[in-house]
């Protein structure tokens, strides 16, 4: 059987909304589980080979017991693995919080997201204003990393 256009868009839409579901309830758990304020997955969607031309992100809120997506403009900042402003990013998800504002760079902890193919698909990470570093270290993402990725990778069609 063969499936029209419009077929095939729909299954691609179904993925993607099964993977922002998915992203969404990663970062309730992650923020709630670590004990941290804010939690997020960012998405870099490209078209092609080459750079970003698209920011997506899930922002679990308040220890995860809310959530949001955001699709913030990427002429704010160009987005490269070298030069990605993550705290710029998370500003421009929300202009309307005034708290996230007063973010600083020091309470951010990433890990870069990376396909199977080597592609940089975002980032995972947490917001943790009080500084709980034992807590916020990169190896409590780790875990959730590689199934982070998967969703981006079913979100962006990789």
């Amino acid at each position: 059987m063969t499936r029209t256009p419009e077929a095939r868009d729909a299954e691609k839409d179904d993925e993607r909304t099964t993977a922002s579901g998915a992203l969404r309830r990663l970062v309730c758990f992650l923020a709630s589980a670590l004990d941290v304020r804010y939690a997020f997955v960012l998405a870099l969607d490209h078209e092609g080979e080459g750079s970003p031309t698209r920011v997506d992100v899930w922002l679990a809120k308040d220890y995860g017991l809310r959530s949001e997506y955001a699709e913030p403009d990427i002429a704010l900042y160009p987005p490269t693995p070298s030069t990605l402003d993550l705290v710029s990013v998370l500003r421009a998800a929300a202009p309307h919080e005034p708290e996230r504002a007063s973010i600083e760079r020091k309470a951010v902890v990433s890990l870069p997201l990376v396909a199977a193919s080597g592609r940089w698909l975002g980032h995972l990470g947490i917001v943790d204003p009080e500084g709980r570093r034992r807590l916020s270290a990169p190896e409590h993402l780790r875990p959730l990393a590689r199934t982070a990725a998967a969703e981006l990778s079913r979100w962006t069609g990789a």
